[in-house]
């Protein structure tokens, strides 16, 4: 009876540990049709806690929006800082609100960011093939009670990372287009 819990146990935490591993390592799904859109970008985090770390973040939220219907789309970064949603009707966007919880010294810290309407460089396009928004940055300084992000720049480096990441994608032979309105 013990032996059959722990191998029980034993398989529960392979499995476990398995589904930790692989989690920022799915593919992208492939396009229906050469019509078929593709959001993709990275979310970097950069913090000085003593000392400064660079990291891409999962759970960090960006909340898009289609400026033409108003409706918006939640996407979350995952275990390798990749935010991404493919078949987003085509149109204008706009990043609405950049969000996210931070634990540092036993405490949660909860930041957003909600760029000014106006905001040219938070705007940008879907259409057929892949809308690059480039990298965006945060930067927290949790002695200063400081965060800043930045979006709108690192485009040629989130396309370079995601052909490395899958060279035999079809997006990766499709029209890439950094935010640019």
């Amino acid at each position: 009876m013990r032996t059959k819990s722990l191998i029980h146990f034993a398989a529960l935490s392979a499995a476990f540990f398995a589904s930790l591993l692989f989690a920022g390592c799915a593919s992208i799904p492939e396009p229906k049709t050469a019509e078929s859109t593709l959001l993709y970008g990275e979310v970097q985090y950069t913090g000085k806690r003593g000392d400064n770390v660079s990291e891409l973040r999962s759970g960090i939220k960006i909340t898009i929006e289609n400026v033409s219907t108003r409706k918006k789309t939640t996407l979350t970064s995952n275990g390798l800082g990749i935010i991404s949603k493919r078949d987003l009707p085509c149109g204008t966007y706009r990043i609405q609100r950049i969000e996210a919880d931070m634990s540092y010294e036993s405490r949660v810290w909860q930041f957003w960011r909600e760029p000014d309407y106006t905001d040219r460089n938070a705007r940008f396009k879907i259409k057929p093939g892949v809308a690059n928004l480039g990298v965006i940055r945060i930067f927290v300084d949790y002695e200063k009670n400081i965060v800043e992000t930045t979006y709108a720049d690192g485009y040629a480096n989130a396309e370079k990372n995601f052909k490395e990441r899958h060279p035999d994608s079809t997006w990766s032979t499709m029209e890439w287009t950094p935010k640019a309105e």
